[in-house]
This record gives structure tokens, sequence and C-alpha cells, in this order.
């Protein structure tokens, strides 16, 4: 029966629209809220001094989006609990009267979006609170979450012991600048963890069983494990010694050698992949590679000869096969990239998983994948992630498992994402490293872009990768990073005019760099320059810093902050520049500036010249360390000619 009387009929009507206005409303507010939630990056090291006797933990915070936040307190649970407490612009260690703590890049507690801040707090040696070389956990507590951390003691490394020259300047080419108004900044990593296992032990990894080296990998080294049966479940692992278990779901991506690298082919009888273990390590979740020329008789998951991708489970000393593909075209000495997501979900723990060959195909077609399972008989939630070999053929001479290019990260690790683009852009990844040229290639269709890079999720590290950056209308950039990493997120910014641009370059010797620079002459809007790259490529660590020589400089006119730090992005620099005010040198060097092994820092120059020209010539000295008692200093120079655009 319909409504009748006219104003029953409006009535219901006005009932309706505002049913639909508040929905709407509360549809709009928990959407914006969802955007406004803070996305933080946590994460912590400690070294120990031997030359002051002191242990320097430090906690590095990036504020990625969302509303700001406060820090609220960082627990540390070491051989005895650490309560580290914030006040404005401070903090304190409660009950330890001996331990330093300092904070840099807050407003006071808070933390704004983009913003980069760090906790640093020394304790002597000796006081108990942590060992050498273990791996300890914390919390940060914000005034929106929490955020674990993990952290391992190590040794500052020895100091140099003979005079070289162990570091290489690499100037940035004219076009890596911004001369045609554009530039490329990394937004944000996903990655937790990534290793290209170029050298073994691999810092923050441990294994249960097995013995380690390094051999040839797909690029460089790979990481090879000889199956001694003494890891869980009469296997080898090796994993990253760090609780993962806050995470609801993850990515995991590794590269495997097909067979192994048995020296009896035809007794190839192997499981190799990744390993995700419980709290205890006792229990574990497996996704491998099965190869399996004797069927059943070697592994008793599988009734026949096979070869293929396996989701199986070890629980309470039992197997259980979750899932498996039909059998695929593995070959034995082919690498295969083995890709697994999990995620809790409401009734269990549910896993894909993905195989792939060198050329970044699934194995056996697209149709094979993913391979899933839901557990939801004693499942539990991976809590230490990492690499499984076992060798199911008596323990045969030569490796059993082989692996290369790891990465765990919170997002797909099988792309690197760009944004800023326009439609019929095209994006190239250069890895340098080990001369292997174009890397990956892409062209736009809009204005964000996905380059899949699954057959090598990690390019580049121990080398240069170079992005270039080519638009539609024949505009191009290109910049260089240290290394590219699946997961990543690139932004591509077209600039203003008042930008520099570096217009020529050359390197004496390896030890001198000239740089011709286009500077702006306005000083509302100043040239933002990054200038050079330089590159640790010995196997120490190296400290070094920017010094102004006075002697031969010339830079009457010239008004600029030249900033020297490890993070590509000048935004994220919070170290004191060396500034010269028009003419007036201000601050004669930056600090010293650590360079860890096979790792680099950026020079980058901001300013003006209202006249004339420039010349800035700036010495650096490379030192083995500790600080304190610096020694075999190298020294490297840089001249710099200024002209106004």
């Amino acid at each position: 029966m319909g409504i009748s009387h006219p104003y029953l009929a409006i009535l219901s009507v006005m009932v309706f629209i505002a049913v639909v206005t508040g929905v709407s409303f509360l549809y709009l507010h928990v959407v914006d809220q969802v955007n406004r939630a803070p996305v933080l990056g946590v994460y912590a090291d400690a070294q120990i001094d031997p030359a002051s006797r002191t242990i320097t933990l430090r906690i590095n915070i990036k504020h990625e989006r969302g509303r700001p936040v406060e820090i609220v307190q960082a627990l540390l649970y070491g051989e005895q609990q650490l309560v580290v407490m914030f006040g404005n612009d401070t903090c304190y260690v409660i009950g330890v009267n001996e331990a330093a703590c300092n904070v840099l890049g807050l407003k006071g507690k808070a933390l704004l979006p983009g913003g980069t801040g760090v906790v640093e707090v020394g304790l002597p040696m000796g006081s108990g609170y942590f060992v050498e070389n273990k791996t300890y956990q914390g919390v940060v507590v914000f005034s929106e979450g929490s955020y674990p951390i993990a952290f391992t003691p190590v040794n500052i490394p020895r100091p140099l012991t003979t005079r070289q020259y162990p570091l290489t300047l690499i100037p940035v080419s004219p076009q890596e600048t911004p001369s045609q108004q554009c530039a490329i900044n990394r937004t944000s990593r996903g990655s937790i963890v990534f290793t290209d296992f170029e050298s073994y032990p691999v810092p923050g990894w441990t294994s249960l069983g097995g013995s380690y080296s390094t051999g040839p990998g797909y690029t460089g080294n790979a990481l090879y494990i000889v199956d001694n049966g003494a890891g869980v479940a009469g296997a080898s692992q090796y994993y990253f010694n760090a609780s993962l278990s806050s995470y609801p779901s993850l990515w995991v991506s590794v590269k495997v050698l097909g067979g192994g690298n048995n020296s009896n082919p035809n007794r190839q009888d192997y499981r190799h992949g990744v390993v995700l273990f419980d709290s205890s390590r006792a229990n574990f979740y497996l996704v491998y590679v099965a190869y399996d020329p004797s069927g059943g008789d070697r592994d008793p998951l599988l009734a026949e000869p096979y070869y293929g991708l396996v989701i199986a489970k070890y629980y309470n000393r039992r197997w259980f096969l979750l899932s498996r593909t039909s059998s695929l075209p593995i070959k034995p000495d082919g690498w295969y990239t083995i890709v697994v997501n999990y995620m809790a979900v409401s009734d269990g723990l549910r896993i894909y998983a993905w195989l792939y060959d060198e050329d970044g195909n699934p194995v056996g077609g697209a149709g094979s994948y993913p391979l899933s399972y839901t557990d939801s008989s004693n499942y539990f939630n991976p809590a230490y992630v990492g690499v499984y070999a076992e060798d199911l053929g008596g323990r045969q001479a030569g490796a059993d498992g082989a692996f290369d290019d790891m990465v765990i990260s919170t997002v797909d690790p099988r792309y690197v994402y760009f944004a800023g683009l326009l439609p019929n852009t095209t994006v190239e990844l250069w890895d340098l490293h080990y001369a292997k040229g174009l890397a990956f290639n892409a062209t736009a269709s809009g204005y964000a872009l996905e380059v899949y890079v699954v057959r090598d999720v990690v390019i580049g590290t121990g080398g240069i990768v170079s992005i270039n950056v080519s638009f539609p209308d024949g505009m191009t950039c290109t910049y260089s990073f240290p290394n590219v990493i699946g997961g990543d997120s690139y932004d591509v910014a077209l600039t203003g005019a008042g930008e520099g641009a570096v217009s020529n370059t050359t390197v004496s010797a390896g030890i001198r760099a000239v740089l011709y620079i286009n500077i702006s002459r306005d000083s509302a809007n100043p040239a933002r320059i990054w200038a050079l790259i330089v590159f640790n490529n010995s196997t120490e660590t190296v400290y070094a810093k920017l010094v102004y020589d006075s002697s031969l400089s010339m830079v009457e006119k010239l008004t600029a902050n030249v900033t020297f730090c490890n993070d590509v992005s000048l935004e994220s620099c919070i170290v004191p520049a060396l500034r010269i005010v028009q003419g007036n040198v201000v601050s004669d060097s930056t600090e010293w500036l650590e360079l860890k092994q096979f790792s680099s820092a950026y020079l980058y120059l901001e300013g003006y010249l209202t006249s004339g020209t420039a010349l800035l010539v700036l010495y650096i000295p490379a030192c083995g360390g500790p600080v304190e008692v610096l020694e075999a200093c190298s020294i490297y120079y840089i001249d710099i000619h200024l002209n106004p655009k």
C-alpha cells in the first residue's frame, strides 16, 4: 500500500535526503581521516666506538605523510630495559645519569610531514645495557601509533692502515641537473631489508645449520649454502635476525639457482626457497623450488619426480603440503625469482607465491599464478624471514642452494613506481654496477608508471644507478642513486628557472674534480644544484668532510650553502653546511661524515651570484676513523667555477 497523504510523501523524501546526506558525510569524513593518518619510517642502528669507549644508538625517523606527530618515548629492550623520554628539543634516559641523549630535526617534540628526525642515545661501554653483535628490539611510541625497531651494536671499522685513495669523485653530468627544469626524488622505500649477498656474513643475519660462502651470482656474488642438516627440520636456514611479527602483511623476493650447484647433476634433489619462521623458530612456512628428479623417495611431500613451486608448512615436527604448481620447466643452471606475499586474514594466514625466470616471465605461464593457500589450522604470523636450503640426496659435494638479490618489503617489490610524469614519457634505469648498462625501461600511458623489475629487484648496490626520464617534448633529466630497490617510489618534478645547472665537468687523476656551474642571479630564486657524488669504493669505513680553501677561492659576490650528506634528497639533509654570505665565509667546513664501505655522499650547492664570476675551491680530507683519532688521510680537490645565468 503506497503513501496516500501528500504530507507524508514529502516527509519521507526529506528523511531519505537527510539519511543519504549523513551517510555521504560520514564516508567523506572517514576517507579524510584515513588520508590524514600519519605514515612514518623508523629504523635504528648502534655503533661501538673503542676510542671513546661509548655505544651510540641512532633512531632515524622519516615522516612520509599525514598529520604531524609528537614523539612520546622509546623503549629499548637491552640486557636491562631503558626508557627514553622527550621534552621540547630534548631527551633523557630515565634513571641513567651517565647516558647522553640528543634530538635533531624535531620542532619541540613534533615531527612535521616530510621531515626527518634523529634521536641519539650514548652509553659508556661496560654499562651492561648492550652487548656487542647481539640484536636487540625496541619500540618508539608516538602520539599516533608505535613502531618497532631492531639494532645490533657493532664496532666502528678499524682505521685505514695505509695511505690510499679510497674515494671516487663522480661529477654529475650536465643533463643530471635541472638545466631542463626537472628533478627526480625518491619519495618512499617499502623495503625493510635488502641484500645482494655480495659478501658473507650479512650484517644483522644469522644461521641455523649449514656452511656458507659466496660464489658467482646472477650479478656479482651470491650466497652459497652447503646443507649439513644441523638447522630446523634437518635443513639449513639463513635469516634476518629481527622480529617482523608486528607486520600483518609482507612481501619477500629472492633469486635462487634452479638446481642448487651440486657437482652431481643426476642426483640434484633439493628444496631451496623462502622460509617464514614463527617467533620460536621451531615452526615455519616454506615456499620453495623443488628440484626432485628422484620423486617421493627423496622429498616425502612429492610422490613422483617433480620440478615446481611448492608451499609447505613444518609444524610440531611434521610436514604438511599446502599447495603446489603443476610440473614446471626448471633448468638446473637457471636463476629463478621467488616472490611471496603473506597476509593475516580473519580466518588464518594467506600466502601467495610466484616464480619467474631470468627474463621476468612467469615460469609455466601467467595462468599458473598466483599459487595460494589460506592456512586456518595452527597458523601463525611469521616473525623471522630468510632463505632455506636442504639436500635431499645424501649430503653430496657442492652447494645445495645459491641465493641472490633478496628484499623484504611492505609493498610489492616487482615494481618501481614513478609519479609526476606526462603521457608518453619514457623512464630508463641504468645499472652502472658491473657495467650492466640499461637494466629496465618503460613508457607511461598516463601521469604515473610502474616499471616492472622482478628479474633484478636489487639494482646497483655497490655502484650507481642512473634514472633517465625523457619527456615527449624532448626534455630529459637524469639523476644518479646508490641503488634502486623494488618497491621504491620516485617523483619527477618540473622546477623553476631559478634552478642552476652543471654545464661541464672533468676529473683529473681521480682526485680533482672541476665543475662549471650556471647559477642564479636572483636572491629570491636561488640555484639548488646536486653537483657531485663521492663514492667510497674501499672495504673500510672512511670519514670525510668539505673544507673551504681560502688561498685559491674568489667568492666576492657569492652567497651559498654547500651541504655534504648521505641522503640523495637535499630536503632530508639536516647536517650543518659550509656557508658563504656575500663573499664572507661564515662557516669554512662541514662536519665529518661517515661513509661506510660502498656507500655514497652527495655535494649540494644552494645559492646565487649577483654579478661577475666566482671560483669556489674546496678540498675533502678522507681519513680512517674513528673521528677522534683520524689517520692515514687522503686529500681530494674540487674546483667549482660559477657563472650567473
